[in-house]
């Protein structure tokens, strides 16, 4: 339990926590869709969050009916609240009697008629907000019986305070309040937290859960009666109409609706987040009312509940507070009193706001005028110069409509307190909540007929509803307002012969108004039908009469325009000699008609048009109509006008059609520094030019005839209307950007914007701009510089390369030549003796380590070709089986060496692409597949594929790649098992994937540590197929005799390593070899000894800067005799071999292998 000061703290803290998101919102720029679809939650009040138990405990309904009634508008009925959102948007409209009002000719009998049922509904829905109130304190204060005379009266006066100061602080009513929006959707926050917290307490604090309380709910007979019990449908359906009919009658929900609605989009998302919104108000409603019949019923109830711990005067009503409470929770006993205050704060805030708009419009106002109306027709008819028609008839002050709002909030929140002492304690919270809500509902028909049936008028609306409401008063008030009548005296009084007072029996007497309702509605407007148009397909108001004398509408122009613009019209018409008796022709009408719309508004201008016009006497009514009307457009229009042009952050000034000043802002004022009362309404623009001239603000250091022109251009533009847009630089460094634009109803506006920060940034920013384009300029060229150095230093690397390659080439070529020349020896007499069998596989294993040497080198050079774009496919057909025969041949011995078996599946396959890189790169994949595989075998074949595709696979069983470094192994010098005994640097398959990419193939690998790997290779297929023989094989070890047979050979090398190891053996293969090193050492040893050469090999460099090309050609032109030619190179480009072959010459790279060596002389012998 608490203090009374505790809870007026409490209640204190969390207004001013109120005022502070208020004052958030009204300061943020824009806020989320969310916060409009939260603020809808003002449906749920007090009577939603303490009342709804009530419900529940009496009928057993899980969901709140009314809410389901909410949630069907906001599934189904989405169009509807589409078509009102419209209309209110098109039609200005701020109040739910100004919408009924507009539908029905602009009648202002309905509109008093309506803001008299929201007055008369909405008093018991402020008193149900006391009722809440006084009975959370009454169960919270300790000492409650000081305070129960005076409770009540405390509560009054803090709401009243509290909604004057947050709903009755500022004028407008139609304008969008952030502010208000943002607290609406927070307190909807609240409420639901508070709820949630409560039921999750009674559920799992108090019960064991769901099934704990089910189980006693069905142990405990009034439960059990409660869940058994017939559900109720007629009274449900009842009040799921009323909760259709709550989002467009009460005043409260229509003004956050559709007044402080901004666009169609936020209501597409309420559509679904409201919905979930109310569900989750409605989740544990029944388990809180089923808790509290067992807590405070049941002698078996879960809590202990004792004379100092029971709440006193506990009802249905008070279950969300009483239960927490009993059970000695206090902080969720004070977390649902926040809920509640939250639910009772918010409504009085927008309800009050509400219906102090509709008092004041539709009440008050027209009272006013009907009081003073002859004061009001005097004045337009006689036209009486000294009565100033709209200071003193049309408009009352802004203090005083303000403080008629304010009035109206106390007067409603006594009758309310009132209303709250007398009657309302008396009754359940749901059932005052109904029976406040029926009576706005009468309104709901005129709404839905009125959009969607054209012939419905105000008559048919007046009665229909006039009759609903008294059947709500007569079936539902009148017991309420009268408990104390037994039965048989109230059937004297009632004229329904049932019980009304019971639930079922409210909700015959709501069908039955509805019915009444409706069906007056439709008799009326049938009987009285005058052919009036819905004005919702119509913009016009009115019609104009077009009688109207023309010293009529002089004084109504002086009297309603300002004085510049009403002479300004006065000096346009007077040439014309209209007298003043005579009637205003046509072109004069349509003249001031527009003119004093572009003040006013077309609607306001048509109505007061047509009061001045001389036709039938306009009765009283009609004329508070009419001036109400004008009054109010008149009203929006000059706000709107004092808004724009004062707020605008623009400098602004308005001249007539004479081309004479009469409006401008203070803006406009500072940037031309005029003096203190020069501006004036009525002075020539031209005058304010030249003034601005003579100061030197039409621009800086221009010569008079420059200035002349300036005026003159800009006073043309502004005769003819034309539009423009110019930036003048003034004196004292400002610039000043001027827009000009016509006005439609005559005149020209001009705005001036203060550019001069926006050009200085301009200024920066184009110098930051230079600057940067220099420094981009400066390292575009170090980039070049650097791009220079690398390409050069890329150059020198393949330079470096190429004559590293060549340089090595020759001592491995030598080498290799002497120890194919000793394996060969050792070979033949390798039985010979045990010694020499050791010798023999000494030079096999010096053969292999200069094989792999060669190999190393030819890689490096391979690789740098390939990085420098220096390798250019040559593209041909070719049958695949050809060049894998081959290879396999080759590498079927290193498989042997292994004890591998290489496993070759033949292929009808032709390829159409470069034999020669497509040999490279299924050489390196099958010495790969060998040099990593241990022991099983290498698989390679190929597989078609669609698209003239196929795949040349090479499998092995071998060590296997793991998946993370299946993509690192194709990089340069990139080694997986570095502790594999084998050598190389990497290279191989980087070779593959850099020759692949050149030639379009795709490279896939497949690979399982510890089982193998699968390359494959995407190939293209050839359709074309050209037969070429086969080489005949030749043995490279044999017993023949010497092929050479005493033939003459020419060596010509420039390295005596390599010339040596050739010379030696050639001879040992027959034949009689002499060497040379140049041109010159050639052509004399020819001519000194006579000796004419059967073949020349000749390195391509030679010394003393020859070539071997061009020195063999020589050697031929000196003979005088064709001599077969063999170049040989470590250089193996391809156009060094396109050199040899178009000279019929033989190419062998080096370095230079016996048995190559052997096949190329057999075939040279053989042809």
């Amino acid at each position: 339990m608490f203090s009374i000061w505790t809870l007026i703290c409490v209640t204190l803290g969390y207004m001013l926590l109120l005022v502070a998101i208020a004052t958030v919102g009204n300061k943020a720029k824009k806020l989320p869709k969310s916060v409009y679809s939260l603020a809808l939650g003002i449906h749920c009040t007090s009577w939603a969050f303490f009342g709804t138990t009530t419900q529940a405990a009496q009928f057993g309904w899980p969901l709140v009916p009314t809410y389901l009634g909410v949630i069907i508008v906001m599934l189904f009925g989405y169009r509807l609240l589409i078509r009102v959102n419209t209309i209110c948007k098109q039609y200005n409209i701020s109040s739910i009697a100004e919408f009924i009002s507009v539908r029905y000719n602009h009648s202002n009998s309905i509109a008093v008629l309506i803001t008299s049922i929201c007055f008369l509904g909405v008093i018991p829905y402020i008193a149900l907000q006391l009722d809440a109130i006084t009975l959370a304190l009454n169960l919270l204060i300790v000492d409650v019986n000081d305070w129960s005379n005076s409770i009540s009266f405390y509560v009054t006066f803090g709401m009243a305070v509290f909604a004057i100061w947050f709903g009755a602080r500022n004028m407008s009513l139609t304008d969008h309040n952030p502010g208000l929006m943002l607290t609406i959707a927070a307190q909807s926050v609240v409420k639901i937290v508070a709820l949630l917290a409560v039921g999750l307490f009674v559920v799992y604090g108090i019960f064991d859960g769901l099934v704990d309380l089910a189980q006693r709910s069905l142990a405990y007979e009034p439960t059990l009666e409660l869940m058994t019990k017939p559900f109720a449908v007629w009274i449900y359906t009842s009040h799921v109409l009323l909760g259709v009919c709550s989002m467009f009658c009460l005043p409260r929900q229509f003004h956050i609706n559709f007044v402080e609605n901004r666009h169609n989009d936020e209501i597409r998302q309420a559509r679904w987040l409201f919905p979930a919104y109310l569900i989750g108000m409605s989740i544990f409603i029944l388990p809180i009312a089923l808790g509290g019949m067992i807590v405070f019923g049941d002698a078996q109830s879960p809590l202990l509940i004792t004379q100092s711990t029971a709440p006193v005067n506990v009802t249905t009503d008070s279950y969300v507070l009483a239960m927490p409470i009993a059970a000695q929770n206090m902080p969720i006993a004070l977390i649902a009193f926040i809920g509640g205050l939250a639910a009772s704060s918010s409504m009085v805030i927008v309800a009050t706001l509400a219906l102090g708009n509709m008092v004041t419009n539709s009440l008050i106002t027209p009272l006013l005028f009907w009081l003073n109306a002859s004061k009001v027709k005097r004045a337009i008819v006689e036209s009486a110069p000294q009565n100033n028609l709209v200071n003193n008839s049309l408009k009352l002050s802004g203090r005083q409509i303000l403080r008629i709002r304010q009035l109206t909030i106390l007067v409603m929140l006594c009758i309310a307190y009132i209303y709250h002492l007398h009657i309302s304690q008396e009754a359940p919270l749901a059932q005052t909540g109904t029976i406040a809500l029926s009576l706005l509902s009468q309104t709901f028909p005129a709404i839905l007929l009125g959009i969607y049936w054209r012939r419905a008028n105000k008559y048919g609306a007046f009665v229909g509803i006039v009759a609903g409401v008294l059947t709500i008063i007569i079936g539902m008030l009148v017991p309420a307002l009268a408990p104390q009548l037994d039965a048989q005296t109230y059937l004297q009084v009632s004229p329904v012969t049932l019980d009304l007072v019971e639930s079922e029996n409210i909700a015959f007497v709501l069908f039955l108004s509805f019915a009444i309702n409706l069906l007056l509605l439709a008799i009326v407007s049938i009987l009285t039908d005058n052919k009036v148009s819905n004005p919702y397909a119509s913009s016009a108001l009115s019609n104009l009469h077009s009688d109207i004398k023309f010293s009529d509408l002089l004084t109504l122009t002086d009297q309603i325009l300002p004085h510049a613009a009403a002479q300004t019209f006065r000096d346009q018409v007077v040439f014309v000699g209209i007298k003043q008796d005579d009637i205003a022709p046509s072109n004069v009408l349509n003249k001031a008609e527009n003119l004093l719309a572009s003040h006013m508004g077309k609607a306001s201008t048509r109505i007061l048009l047509s009061a001045i016009a001389n036709a039938e006497p306009i009765s009283k009514q009609k004329l508070t109509e009419l001036v109400n009307e004008a009054g109010k457009d008149f009203q929006f229009n000059f706000e709107v006008l004092q808004a724009s042009i004062t707020h605008l952050p623009l400098g602004v000034s308005v001249v007539d059609t004479n081309l004479k000043l009469v409006a401008w802002n203070a803006i406009y004022e500072d940037i031309f520094d005029y003096p203190k009362g020069y501006l004036q309404v009525g002075r020539p623009i031209l005058d304010i030019l030249k003034f601005n001239a003579n100061r030197g603000l039409l621009g800086r250091q221009q010569a008079p005839d420059d200035i002349h022109h300036k005026i003159n251009k800009r006073m043309q533009s502004m005769l003819i209307g034309k539009s423009y847009k110019t930036v003048r630089p003034q004196i004292h460094n400002k610039v000043v950007e001027i827009t000009g634009n016509a006005l439609p109803a005559g005149g020209y506006i001009t705005c001036y914007a203060d550019i001069t920060e926006y050009i200085h940034i301009q200024n920066e920013l184009e110098a930051a701009k230079i600057h940067l384009e220099k420094r981009v300029e400066q390292r575009t060229y170090e980039l070049r510089l650097a791009k220079n150095d690398a390409e050069q230093a890329n150059i020198s690397k393949t330079k470096f390369l190429a004559a590293t390659s060549h340089d090595l080439m020759q001592p491995l070529n030598a080498a290799g030549i002497f120890a194919s020349m000793l394996r060969e020896k050792l070979s033949r007499n390798k039985n010979t003796s045990l010694v020499l069998s050791n010798e023999a596989e000494l030079a096999d294993n010096l053969v292999n380590s200069l094989d792999n040497a060669e190999s190393l080198l030819a890689m490096l050079v391979d690789i740098t070709k390939l990085e420098n774009n220096l390798i250019k496919p040559n593209l041909t057909s070719f049958a695949l089986d050809q060049l894998l025969s081959s290879l396999v041949i080759e590498f079927s011995v290193l498989a042997a060496q292994k004890n591998l078996k290489l496993r070759y599946i033949r292929t009808s396959v032709w390829l159409e692409t470069d034999r020669r890189l497509t040999s490279r790169i299924i050489q390196n994949l099958l010495s790969n597949a060998i040099k990593y595989t241990a022991s099983g075998k290498v698989i390679i074949g190929v597989r078609r594929r669609k698209n003239a595709m196929c795949e040349l696979v090479v499998a092995d069983t071998g060590s296997g790649i793991a998946k993370e470094d299946q993509q690192a192994i194709f990089n340069e010098f990139q080694r997986i098992d570095t502790h594999s005994p084998h050598q190389g640097l990497g290279l191989g398959l980087t070779i593959v994937d850099k020759i692949s990419q050149l030639l379009g193939f795709r490279v896939d690998l497949h690979s399982t540590v510890g089982q193998g790997s699968v390359f494959s290779i995407g190939l293209p297929q050839s359709n074309k197929r050209v037969m070429v023989s086969p080489s005949r094989s030749l043995e490279l070890f044999d017993d023949k005799p010497p092929i050479l047979g005493s033939k003459r050979i020419l060596v010509l090398e420039n390295d005596s390593a390599v010339a040596t190891a050739l010379v030696t053996l050639l001879q040992t293969w027959g034949g009689i070899v002499k060497s040379a090193t140049s041109k010159q050492g050639a052509l004399k040893l020819i001519d000194k000894s006579n000796f004419v050469p059967n073949l020349i090999i000749a390195d391509y460099h030679l010394n003393d800067g020859d070539n071997g090309i061009d020195v063999a050609l020589s050697i031929q032109d000196n003979l005088n005799v064709r001599v077969n030619t063999i170049v040989s190179s470590a250089d193996r480009s391809e156009s060094l071999q396109a050199m040899a072959y178009e000279n019929n010459m033989q190419y062998l790279p080096k370095p230079i292998k016996q048995a190559a060596l052997k096949r190329l002389l057999q075939r040279i012998a053989n042809q």
